[in-house]
């Protein structure tokens, strides 16, 4: 997921706005590690149930504003996907170099996508592969109140807020991993297993719509 600045929602770097629309995007994956205790560290793969342990070092993509109208970005962007087929699957896309690489937890990733590279730096997306990662992401609309105190499970504070202990009770309640004892990395998981759950309702929620 893609926020207004073209950066993964995930990433360190990355604020919520009073209202933040989310895009599907792409990012070319440097390094994943692996958090064991409190240090991480570098693996080739991940299984899926590792994957909340895990992290990726990311290099985000832009797509090739030379290979696409503006037109086809507002239709590819502007409003869910009626599919997983739809999710920006054409086109070149591009490494952006206005962007530094950040570290994402691994889950806020999505899907894999296989493509290939022609010029140094230039991607062709060939298609998804169904078998790694999570569900193919949608767009959605996030707001900060997603993190409010009253948006909790298992303890009344906001996220931000919440201690080591708070923290573990809110991923053991949402049935993710409660490893490591470093707040930020907990808060960051926390953070992930929210939007995706909020992104995964939005998606629900349109195809119900569209069936209607």
């Amino acid at each position: 997921m893609i926020d207004a600045t073209g950066l993964p929602v995930d990433a360190a770097t990355a604020t919520l706005s009073p209202i933040s629309m989310l895009t599907v995007g792409y990012v070319r994956v440097l390094e994943l590690r692996l958090q064991d205790g409190r240090f991480f560290h570098p693996r080739l793969a991940v299984s899926k149930e590792d994957a909340s342990r895990a992290v990726a070092i990311v290099q985000p993509l832009r797509r090739d504003s030379t290979s696409i109208g503006w037109s086809r970005m507002e239709e590819l962007f502007g409003s869910p996907f009626s599919d997983d087929s739809e999710i920006a699957s054409d086109g070149r896309w591009v490494i952006d170099r206005a962007l530094a690489v950040v570290c994402v937890q691994l889950t806020a990733l999505g899907r894999l996508a296989k493509a290939s590279e022609g010029p140094t730096g230039v991607f062709e997306i060939e298609g998804m592969v169904d078998e790694c990662g999570g569900p193919a992401v949608q767009p959605c609309t996030l707001s900060p109140t997603l993190f409010d105190a009253s948006e909790m499970l298992a303890n009344q504070v906001d996220m931000m807020k919440m201690t080591i202990t708070q923290l573990k009770d809110e991923l053991r309640e949402r049935g993710a991993p409660t490893s490591g004892q470093l707040k930020v990395i907990l808060q960051r998981r926390l953070r992930a297993v929210i939007i995706a759950t909020h992104c995964g309702g939005e998606a629900r929620a349109a195809k119900r719509r569209r069936e209607m």
